[in-house]
């Protein structure tokens, strides 16, 4: 059995929310990573709470050492004013990714 590690983009969100609620309850990794713009409490002896700047993910590379991402990024419509800007939001993030100089050594990667 391979060993999973896990890293969920996005963990306060509505998907992001119900998802480390799923993975609470499974045996299918030894660690997960939560990042988030803002500390949050987690119970969970697997779990390890990572607060960064998303807008500077590119400092943080070293966190995705993991064999699954699950991006769980986003915002209402609402909140971003307009479809295009909620749009520009979330592929600035995947963008960025491409331009790390360590490439990622990853097994899955949700979004």
């Amino acid at each position: 059995m391979t060993i999973k590690t896990a890293l969920i983009l996005g963990a306060t969100g509505v998907v992001g929310t119900h998802l480390v609620k799923e993975l609470s309850n499974s045996n299918n990794y030894k660690e997960i990573h939560l990042v988030t713009r803002r500390e949050i409490e987690s119970k969970e002896p697997n779990f390890e709470v990572h607060v960064v700047e998303f807008d500077n993910l590119v400092r943080y590379a070293d966190l995705f050492n993991v064999t699954d991402v699950f991006i769980c990024l986003g915002t209402t419509i609402k909140k971003a004013n307009r479809k295009k800007l909620f749009v520009k939001l979330i592929m600035n993030l995947l963008l960025k990714r491409r331009k790390w100089r360590k490439p990622l050594m990853l097994r899955n990667f949700s979004s």
